[in-house]
């Protein structure tokens, strides 16, 4: 795409918060197609100060978001753009509004409740004990599961939504919040990753998880 061809020629654009950040946002527009636009505008719209609403709340239905939509993805969060490090506010905002159907909590709003309550860390995202002590204020409950396929599969059979913590693997080269929305027909997790929607387009084994 024309897009895809500026971001090819025009790395520098990107080099705004250091290499490391370059690097990310280049393999953004590398790995996945939807955010090419975001990346795109970045050189022009980053930082922003202000984010846009968020409209997709139905009861019941976890909302698939990406911490690189345009609305949110230019504002500034653990020290860089929320595109980057934004995967546990905007995982918990996918939850809350599924689970309440409310629309008033954007992932950046949950940014800021992170930030405002000191579980936002410099160039390291969320601090996850933000998860379980946010959750009460929100009119929810969270309840950490053992680390294991059985454990997860009976959260999931229950009617619970699940937000993951991964290191290294498949998911990301450092640290990583999705949701697990349920399972398939066929017992593989359906997952909303807040930074792939490649990865949310398809369903997982739970032992591979």
């Amino acid at each position: 795409s024309d897009d895809a061809a500026w971001i090819a020629a025009h790395p520098q654009a990107f080099a705004v918060d250091g290499e490391a950040v370059q690097y990310k946002l280049l393999k953004l527009a590398a790995t996945e197609p939807e955010a090419v636009p975001f990346v795109r505008l970045f050189p022009d719209s980053y930082p922003a100060e202000e984010a846009g609403s968020c409209d997709e709340a139905r009861k019941g239905e976890v909302p698939r978001l990406y911490q690189w939509d345009r609305r949110w993805g230019f504002t500034v969060y653990s020290s860089t753009t929320f595109a980057l490090t934004g995967c546990c506010p905007t995982a918990l905002s996918m939850v809350y509004q599924g689970l309440t159907g409310k629309s008033d909590l954007s992932p950046y709003d949950m940014g800021v409740r992170a930030k405002q309550g000191g579980y936002m860390a410099a160039f390291d995202g969320t601090d996850s004990s933000f998860l379980a002590n946010e959750a009460a204020s929100l009119g929810l409950s969270c309840t950490p599961i053992g680390v294991d396929a059985a454990s997860l599969r009976a959260a999931l059979q229950g009617g619970a939504v699940v937000i993951c913590n991964v290191g290294p693997g498949d998911f990301t080269d450092n640290g990583h919040f999705f949701v697990i929305t349920g399972l398939a027909d066929d017992g593989t997790l359906k997952v909303n990753d807040p930074y792939s929607a490649e990865r949310s387009n398809r369903t997982w084994n739970i032992d591979q998880v």
